[in-house]
Parts: structure tokens; sequence; C-alpha cells
């Protein structure tokens, strides 16, 4: 799960399950009836365990170019993953993330700042990133590689990230930037953003977006996940308002 924090500005939704491990949240958050998404982006990811057992999901992401809110849907999963889930949206700059369930249930929750804030901190001191020499392109976009070491769990990604903008997703860095960097004395730091990492925080404001990456844990467990689709201009409408609240 870790790995999905390295792809945060991106995938904004993938990153709340490695955090639920630590219960940074409190429930009862309530959604707007809708949100609208102009464009897409649709990853697969392959997983390889160290006996040889292998397992596949593909995943939709949707964004808007003016907002923080980003949407997740699971169109397969070899191992069925994400059974019963519908939908996700995290509302990044209300700190907030819904689970839409295939039943019409929404479960809400906020994320508790200082909880977070505490854990961006100790996971950013442990990851260094290196730009590589390597270089690939992934759905006509050139990639350079950076190689990201993590100490707190021994695993080594290495992270395709494009040498240019992506239309689809160039917005939500500054955005998020905008959303969470304030100004003078006592200023909120921007974790969301990658305020930690210098390098990272660079990519999301450039917005340069994370294409592709491999991921080697120290047990053997060999996982890589890539663009397979992009739609850079869409109207889609999730109606938050045909789900009940289930607390």
């Amino acid at each position: 799960m870790k790995a999905y924090f390295l792809s945060l500005w991106i995938m904004g939704a993938a990153f709340l399950p490695a955090l639920a491990q630590d219960s940074p949240f409190a429930k009862g958050a309530k959604p707007e009836s809708a949100y609208t998404f102009n464009a897409s982006m649709t990853y697969k990811m392959t997983t390889v365990n160290r006996k040889g057992k292998s397992s596949s999901m593909t995943t939709k992401y949707y964004f808007s170019p003016k907002s923080t809110t980003i949407g997740m849907k699971m169109l397969s999963s070899s191992d069925n993953a994400g059974g019963g889930l519908d939908f996700m949206v995290m509302d990044i700059s209300q700190a907030k993330v819904f689970t839409f369930m295939e039943s019409k249930m929404v479960i809400g929750m906020a994320l508790r700042q200082d909880k977070v804030n505490e854990m961006m901190e100790k996971e950013n001191g442990a990851i260094s990133v290196t730009k590589t020499a390597e270089k690939k392109t992934i759905m006509g976009y050139d990639c350079e590689g950076y190689a990201v070491k993590n100490d707190n769990d021994k695993s080594d990604i290495l992270m395709w990230v494009s040498k240019k903008p992506v239309e689809s997703i160039a917005g939500l860095g500054e955005q998020m930037a905008r959303t969470y960097m304030g100004s003078g004395k006592g200023a909120q730091n921007n974790y969301f953003a990658y305020n930690a990492h210098p390098e990272l925080t660079k990519m999301a404001k450039e917005g340069r977006a994370i294409l592709g990456y491999t991921t080697k844990t120290e047990k053997g467990d060999v996982t890589e996940m890539e663009l397979t689709e992009i739609e850079p201009k869409i109207n889609y409408i999730f109606k938050a308002s045909d789900y009940k609240s289930m607390f």
C-alpha cells in the first residue's frame, strides 16, 4: 500500500488505504450532491509475490482542472479486491473521503489533520528521491526514471515521471499547493502536495505526472503500475445524492 503514497497527486484516492491502518479518520462527513469531472486516467497494476502468484487491478481516476477533488472507480480486479465498492471520492481541500457502495450506501470520513501531518512527516523523512538516466515512453509521453527508496519498509521504487505537463491533471498540483500552502507566520504545511520533499513538490507544481512505477519489497514482491488510457476531455457527473449515508 505504501507504493500508492508516491502517486498521491495523480491518484489521491489510492493513498487512503495506506492511512487507514493508523486510523486518522473521524466518521460522519457528508458528500456534495454531485461531483463533476472533466478528465480521466486509467492505470493497470500487476503484482507478483515472492511465490510467483500474480494478481492485477485496473482503476480509473477522475479529475477536474480547477478542483482538488479526485474520483476513483475500480474497473476490474483478478481477486475481487474491490468487491461491493462502486466509487470513491477524495476531497483534498476539505480533507474528506467518501466510499460509495454498490448497495447504494455511502460512508463518509474526515481526515484528522494532526494525525495525517504526523504520518506525513514520518513517512517523508524516510524517503529519498534520485533522478536516474533511465527513460521510457508511456502512452506517447516521454518519461524520466526516478529511484525512490523508503527506509521504513525497505522498498525500492522506480517511478516514471512525464517530462512535460499532462493536461488531464496539470492543474491538480497547483490547486493542491494553493489550498494548503498558506502564507506568512503559521502557514499551513502543504503535506498533500509533497512539501516534505522538494523534488516531488516541483514535479507536482509543474503539472508532471507519475505515469507508472515498479516497486520491489524486501520480501521479493514486485508490483508494476502503468497508465493504459487517458481521456483529457470528458464530462462525467457522479450523483452522490443517489446514495444513502450509513451513519
